[in-house]
Protein backbone atom coordinates (compact mmCIF):
# COMPACT_ATOMS: atom_id res chain seq x y z
CA UNK A 1 0.00 0.00 0.00
CA UNK A 2 1.08 3.43 -1.18
CA UNK A 3 0.16 6.75 0.58
CA UNK A 4 1.16 10.56 -0.28
CA UNK A 5 1.55 11.58 2.71
CA UNK A 6 2.30 15.54 1.92
CA UNK A 7 2.51 17.05 -1.30
CA UNK A 8 3.71 20.88 -1.56
CA UNK A 9 4.99 23.54 -4.09
CA UNK A 10 6.66 26.54 -3.90
CA UNK A 11 7.91 28.97 -6.91
CA UNK A 12 10.98 31.43 -6.03
CA UNK A 13 11.64 34.20 -8.29
CA UNK A 14 11.13 35.52 -10.60
CA UNK A 15 12.49 38.96 -8.46
CA UNK A 16 12.02 42.33 -10.58
CA UNK A 17 15.09 43.57 -10.22
CA UNK A 18 14.25 47.90 -10.20
CA UNK A 19 11.54 47.16 -7.62
CA UNK A 20 14.40 45.61 -4.93
CA UNK A 21 16.31 49.08 -4.38
CA UNK A 22 19.47 47.84 -4.77
CA UNK A 23 18.95 44.53 -2.73
CA UNK A 24 19.63 42.44 -5.79
CA UNK A 25 23.33 43.46 -5.24
CA UNK A 26 23.09 42.05 -1.94
CA UNK A 27 24.74 38.22 -1.55
CA UNK A 28 25.10 36.05 1.46
CA UNK A 29 28.06 34.13 1.41
CA UNK A 30 28.15 30.36 1.32
CA UNK A 31 31.73 28.91 1.07
CA UNK A 32 33.48 30.21 -1.46
CA UNK A 33 30.15 30.94 -3.51
CA UNK A 34 27.45 34.07 -3.26
CA UNK A 35 24.11 33.92 -3.82
CA UNK A 36 21.30 36.93 -3.84
CA UNK A 37 20.48 37.12 -0.45
CA UNK A 38 16.57 37.82 -1.26
CA UNK A 39 17.10 33.93 -2.47
CA UNK A 40 19.13 32.38 0.09
CA UNK A 41 16.33 34.10 2.52
CA UNK A 42 13.40 32.48 0.74
CA UNK A 43 15.10 29.12 0.11
CA UNK A 44 16.03 29.10 3.64
CA UNK A 45 11.78 29.38 4.19
CA UNK A 46 11.19 26.85 2.00
CA UNK A 47 13.96 23.96 3.91
CA UNK A 48 12.56 25.35 7.03
CA UNK A 49 9.03 23.73 5.96
CA UNK A 50 10.54 21.12 4.60
CA UNK A 51 12.49 20.20 7.47
CA UNK A 52 9.61 20.59 9.55
CA UNK A 53 7.27 18.31 7.83
CA UNK A 54 9.81 15.81 7.66
CA UNK A 55 10.09 15.64 11.60
CA UNK A 56 6.41 15.74 12.18
CA UNK A 57 5.76 13.01 9.60
CA UNK A 58 8.46 10.93 9.21
CA UNK A 59 10.66 10.85 12.38
CA UNK A 60 13.39 13.21 14.08
CA UNK A 61 15.81 11.16 14.50
CA UNK A 62 19.16 13.00 14.70
CA UNK A 63 21.25 11.26 11.94
CA UNK A 64 17.64 11.05 9.61
CA UNK A 65 17.66 14.98 10.19
CA UNK A 66 21.49 15.52 8.82
CA UNK A 67 20.91 13.67 5.95
CA UNK A 68 17.88 15.76 4.86
CA UNK A 69 19.47 18.71 5.73
CA UNK A 70 22.45 18.07 3.83
CA UNK A 71 20.33 17.27 0.93
CA UNK A 72 18.02 20.27 0.86
CA UNK A 73 21.04 22.54 0.91
CA UNK A 74 22.77 21.46 -1.27
CA UNK A 75 19.83 20.69 -4.26
CA UNK A 76 18.59 24.47 -3.39
CA UNK A 77 21.97 26.23 -3.56
CA UNK A 78 23.04 24.22 -6.82
CA UNK A 79 19.60 25.30 -8.27
CA UNK A 80 19.97 29.05 -7.16
CA UNK A 81 24.12 29.12 -8.31
CA UNK A 82 24.44 26.76 -11.10
CA UNK A 83 20.66 26.47 -12.47
CA UNK A 84 19.94 30.13 -12.43
CA UNK A 85 23.76 31.52 -12.08
CA UNK A 86 23.25 33.31 -8.95
CA UNK A 87 20.98 36.21 -10.44
CA UNK A 88 17.48 37.29 -8.69
CA UNK A 89 15.23 36.80 -12.36
CA UNK A 90 15.94 33.21 -12.46
CA UNK A 91 13.02 30.89 -11.20
CA UNK A 92 13.14 28.05 -8.45
CA UNK A 93 10.18 25.70 -8.57
CA UNK A 94 10.45 23.16 -5.84
CA UNK A 95 8.39 19.93 -5.42
CA UNK A 96 8.39 17.96 -2.07
CA UNK A 97 6.40 14.73 -1.40
CA UNK A 98 6.38 12.02 1.63
CA UNK A 99 5.33 9.01 0.60
CA UNK A 100 4.86 5.75 2.63
CA UNK A 101 4.82 2.01 1.68
CA UNK A 102 3.66 -0.54 3.93
CA UNK A 103 4.20 -3.97 3.01
CA UNK A 104 2.65 -7.31 3.89
CA UNK A 105 4.47 -6.87 7.31
CA UNK A 106 3.46 -3.88 8.13
CA UNK A 107 7.11 -2.65 7.52
CA UNK A 108 7.01 0.94 6.44
CA UNK A 109 9.32 2.99 4.22
CA UNK A 110 9.42 6.31 3.58
CA UNK A 111 10.42 8.04 0.34
CA UNK A 112 11.45 11.65 0.56
CA UNK A 113 11.15 13.28 -3.19
CA UNK A 114 12.28 16.60 -3.73
CA UNK A 115 11.89 17.95 -7.31
CA UNK A 116 13.85 21.21 -8.19
CA UNK A 117 13.27 23.20 -11.79
CA UNK A 118 15.54 25.68 -12.19
CA UNK A 119 16.43 27.97 -15.50
CA UNK A 120 19.13 26.62 -16.67
CA UNK A 121 20.91 29.46 -17.29
CA UNK A 122 24.58 29.14 -18.90
CA UNK A 123 27.55 30.25 -16.69
CA UNK A 124 30.09 33.15 -18.21
CA UNK A 125 31.53 30.19 -20.18
CA UNK A 126 28.69 29.07 -21.60
CA UNK A 127 28.43 26.13 -20.31
CA UNK A 128 25.37 24.62 -18.65
CA UNK A 129 25.11 21.80 -15.83
CA UNK A 130 25.10 18.16 -16.67
CA UNK A 131 26.23 15.50 -14.51
CA UNK A 132 28.94 14.72 -16.92
CA UNK A 133 30.63 18.03 -16.56
CA UNK A 134 31.10 17.32 -12.40
CA UNK A 135 34.43 16.10 -11.66
CA UNK A 136 35.38 13.09 -9.64
CA UNK A 137 35.94 14.82 -6.28
CA UNK A 138 37.81 11.68 -5.56
CA UNK A 139 40.22 11.53 -8.36
CA UNK A 140 43.57 13.00 -7.09
CA UNK A 141 44.23 15.76 -9.49
CA UNK A 142 40.83 17.02 -8.24
CA UNK A 143 41.32 16.64 -3.91
CA UNK A 144 42.22 20.66 -3.78
CA UNK A 145 39.31 21.84 -5.75
CA UNK A 146 35.86 21.65 -4.35
CA UNK A 147 33.24 20.70 -7.14
CA UNK A 148 31.35 17.93 -7.14
CA UNK A 149 31.34 16.98 -3.14
CA UNK A 150 28.11 18.31 -2.84
CA UNK A 151 26.73 15.07 -4.81
CA UNK A 152 28.86 12.82 -3.89
CA UNK A 153 27.73 13.46 -0.11
CA UNK A 154 23.89 13.02 -1.22
CA UNK A 155 24.60 9.93 -2.98
CA UNK A 156 27.22 8.01 -1.05
CA UNK A 157 26.50 9.63 2.61
CA UNK A 158 22.84 10.46 2.34
CA UNK A 159 21.94 7.27 0.37
CA UNK A 160 20.33 9.71 -2.21
CA UNK A 161 19.53 8.71 -6.07
CA UNK A 162 19.66 11.76 -8.32
CA UNK A 163 18.01 12.57 -11.82
CA UNK A 164 18.51 15.31 -14.00
CA UNK A 165 16.11 15.81 -16.87
CA UNK A 166 15.92 18.54 -19.79
CA UNK A 167 12.31 20.02 -20.04
CA UNK A 168 12.35 22.94 -23.14
CA UNK A 169 14.58 25.58 -21.78
CA UNK A 170 14.27 24.25 -17.60
CA UNK A 171 16.46 21.40 -15.88
CA UNK A 172 14.42 19.76 -13.45
CA UNK A 173 16.84 17.54 -10.56
CA UNK A 174 14.97 15.06 -8.56
CA UNK A 175 16.28 13.51 -4.92
CA UNK A 176 15.06 10.48 -3.49
CA UNK A 177 15.74 9.52 -0.18
CA UNK A 178 14.23 5.99 1.25
CA UNK A 179 14.38 5.48 4.60
CA UNK A 180 13.65 2.53 6.44
CA UNK A 181 12.33 2.34 9.93
CA UNK A 182 12.47 -1.12 10.90
CA UNK A 183 10.22 -3.91 11.76
CA UNK A 184 8.43 -1.81 14.27
CA UNK A 185 7.62 1.39 11.96
CA UNK A 186 4.06 2.43 11.78
CA UNK A 187 3.01 4.74 9.28
CA UNK A 188 -0.60 6.54 9.46
CA UNK A 189 -1.59 8.93 7.12
CA UNK A 190 -1.63 12.53 9.89
CA UNK A 191 -3.66 15.53 9.48
CA UNK A 192 -1.90 17.95 7.33
CA UNK A 193 -0.79 20.88 8.45
CA UNK A 194 -2.86 24.30 7.47
CA UNK A 195 -5.35 21.70 6.30
CA UNK A 196 -3.91 21.70 2.47
CA UNK A 197 -3.02 18.82 0.31
CA UNK A 198 -1.27 20.10 -2.50
CA UNK A 199 -0.15 23.22 -3.82
CA UNK A 200 1.35 26.06 -1.31
CA UNK A 201 3.57 28.81 -2.53
CA UNK A 202 6.85 30.56 -0.98
CA UNK A 203 6.46 34.82 -1.01
CA UNK A 204 7.21 35.55 -4.40
CA UNK A 205 7.64 39.20 -5.81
Amino acid sequence: MEDVLIERRWAVGPFDRARLNGQADLVEHKGNVRIPLIVSHALHEIEGEIMGLCDVHIDADGTRQFHRQMILEEALVNAALHGNDAQVEGTIEVLFRIKCIIDDTGKALYHFDLQISDDDVPDAQGRRFAFANVPDCTAEENLEKGNGRGLLLMRDLCKAQIASVQQGTRKQMTFLRIEDLGEDGVCESPTLPFGLRGAHFATKI
